[in-house]
């Protein structure tokens, strides 16, 4: 009975000496092994493969220099920061075709080890998630919410606004507080987060400006974001969608409107080339001469751009080249 009682005095003894740091460092042991295949909040799967971006965007992205260079700048230095000063926001402009979904979708897979199947990648569809500008006070509630509870979850969050034209006005407002230059707001920290808003907007401005900067004799490639983002942002605000009259525009919390280039004909072989390889086609000159005839050009007299940019050639591939095979 003596030596129990010594051997229990000794095990509580020895229990209540275990260091709260070696608790801690367990517990942490725990979290890394847990994270290394469920993904969690943490630059594993968070910061997947950021040294990877620009190639990636350069290699399947056609025509948008300017796009290419901001975006894996901003994105870059936006992660490489402990404690930015606010959330990354950008407004993606552009005609259809022109790659503003594409490029989201090659951030997602650059910055998530997911991509858009992450937890953390959240993408709303005005057409289908903010149908009826009747119920923009319970959209707001809703959005608010949404926000607030993923950001909770992971700071790094990626959120993607599509058709922000077709988006009841005043709507992101409610986004504002968390965009702006704020450590927190009631008790949320959004400095890491990433916001991108798609629109097809504007299209006929920058094609006019892209067309001009040719007559004029300029190349295409020195066309860079000042050219565009002061008239993108006052057509933004003066014009009906998501951004007219809205406090983020007003408070300047739109880190940059980005263009998206009208696409030119060699664009438009790349982008039938590339899709002939994804399906283990040959390419040949000649199939992307008959890629781009089923497609419509403009300006009228000069057909240089295509009117709905990459957007058909997957069924232009399917209509020319997969009669009686798979492809």
């Amino acid at each position: 009975t003596h030596q129990r009682q010594n051997w229990e005095r000794s095990t509580v003894r020895s229990v209540s000496d275990i260091p709260i740091n070696g608790v801690i460092a367990g517990a942490s042991l725990i979290k890394k092994a847990w994270c290394y295949n469920q993904e969690c909040c943490s630059a594993r799967w968070t910061s997947h493969d950021l040294s990877g971006l620009q190639a990636a965007l350069e290699r399947r992205v056609f025509g948008q220099h300017i796009v290419v260079n901001s975006i894996v700048r901003l994105i870059r230095a936006h992660r490489k920061k402990e404690m930015p000063g606010k959330a990354l926001v950008l407004s993606l402009h552009g005609g259809v075709g022109t790659g503003k979904n594409f490029v989201s979708r090659v951030l997602s897979e650059h910055v998530f080890r997911r991509g858009e199947k992450s937890k953390f990648f959240h993408a709303f569809y005005s057409t289908h998630h903010f149908p009826h500008s009747e119920d923009v006070t319970l959209y707001k509630r809703q959005l608010r919410g949404w926000i607030r509870g993923n950001v909770s979850l992971c700071s790094h969050s990626m959120f993607v606004f599509d058709e922000m034209d077709k988006m009841p006005a005043g709507l992101v407002d409610v986004l504002t507080p968390f965009v702006d230059h704020h450590p927190e707001v009631d008790g949320v920290d959004y400095r890491q987060a990433i916001f991108l808003f798609i629109s097809n907007d504007f299209s006929t401005e920058i094609n006019k400006k892209t067309f001009e900067t040719r007559q004029a004799g300029r190349q295409r490639l020195d066309l860079a974001v000042r050219d565009f983002d002061s008239f993108l942002q006052r057509g933004s605000f003066n014009t009906e969608g998501g951004l007219w009259r809205s406090s983020m525009i007003k408070k300047n919390v739109i880190d940059f409107h980005l263009p998206f280039l009208p696409l030119e004909r060699s664009h438009i072989k790349q982008c039938a080339s590339a899709e002939l390889k994804r399906r283990n086609i040959t390419v040949t000159d000649n199939k992307l001469v008959q890629v781009a005839a089923e497609l419509q050009f403009f300006p009228e007299g000069h057909e240089i751009y295509s009117k709905h940019g990459c957007k058909r050639i997957e069924k232009a591939i399917d209509l020319l080249f997969c009669h009686d095979t798979a492809c």
